[in-house]
């Protein structure tokens, strides 16, 4: 079992802030894949609109690039990742592709010590006990 923990959500619940912070105060983080490879592609001269043109094929590299981050990562070290395999089933089926084998095995290949869905904080009280209780045992695995 790795000491991984997983901050999902939906768009623009403030994971990556979240995130960030984390990594302010010391925390091992893992970014969020698809801004690395969105960034990676504008630095290269591409465009949003180009970049997501044909989206299963941008959706299955974030998918690739999440499996090798994931791999390169040590088990024994705790770290926040900002997304992670299973989030990548909701962009396939948003492109129809629900039954995708690649997307299957990668997704009943992983597992984390702890999942967190979309959360709120407003101060630093409420944003350090969010730390202490991700940081209690716990875990998922993910079983599709």
């Amino acid at each position: 079992m790795n000491n991984w923990h997983i901050i999902t959500g939906a768009p623009c619940t403030r994971k990556t802030t979240f995130v960030n912070q984390l990594e302010e105060k010391g925390y091992l983080v893992a970014h969020e894949t698809a801004r690395i490879y969105i960034d990676r592609e504008i630095a290269k001269g591409r465009i949003i609109e180009e970049i997501h043109k044909d989206d299963f094929s941008f959706q299955k590299e974030i998918l690739k690039m999440k499996i090798d981050l994931e791999k390169s990562l040590p088990k024994n070290e705790l770290i926040f990742l900002d997304r992670g395999i299973p989030d990548s089933e909701v962009y396939f089926r948003l492109n129809g592709k629900e039954d995708d084998s690649f997307l299957y095995q990668a997704i009943g290949g992983c597992s984390y010590k702890k999942c967190v869905k979309s959360f709120n904080y407003q101060t630093e009280t409420a944003f350090e006990e969010v730390v202490e209780n991700l940081t209690e045992t716990s875990f998922l695995t993910s079983t599709f």
